[in-house]
């Protein structure tokens, strides 16, 4: 696996979206990629909602994207250099389901922090986590490679 940064944006959003079952095209977004052996999507990173302070941030990817911890760390970086280098955002924020109990734990092992919950604030009135990460924690994170 490997991080292939911008490339195939529009093909990489579709893709993220139907792996997180999203209904909708963002308006305006970019999508950071890696790719398996094979090419294909192993790891889509969606950025979405850019303010000055803030960019949303979705994650999708194939099971075994984690189990190769060169990539998962050369992903994070890309992801977060960009985010805090590149467009100089304050935070990033993850909006997520409150049942979706792996992807809050994945943010948790990423560094983010909790912040609290929009009650009933999904389609099916579904409770959804805030998540943050912010710059200083990306310097501070042990897979900070800067």
């Amino acid at each position: 696996m490997r991080f292939v940064g911008f490339q195939k944006e529009d093909a990489a959003e579709k893709w993220a979206r139907d792996q997180l079952a999203v209904k909708g095209e963002p308006e305006f977004f970019r999508a950071m990629t890696a790719v398996d052996d094979n090419e294909e999507f192993a790891c889509v990173v969606v950025f979405t909602n850019f303010t000055s302070q803030n960019v949303d941030l979705n994650i999708a990817a194939k099971k075994d994207f984690w189990k190769c911890p060169k990539s998962v760390i050369s992903t994070f970086n890309g992801i977060f250099s960009y985010t805090f280098h590149t467009i100089k955002a304050a935070r990033v924020t993850a909006l997520i389901a409150d049942s979706n109990r792996k992807s809050k734990k994945f943010v948790e092992h990423m560094g983010f922090t909790l912040e609290g919950v929009m009650r009933k604030a999904s389609n099916n009135n579904e409770d959804v986590c805030i998540y943050s990460f912010l710059a200083d924690e990306y310097h501070q994170h042990s897979w900070y490679r800067g």
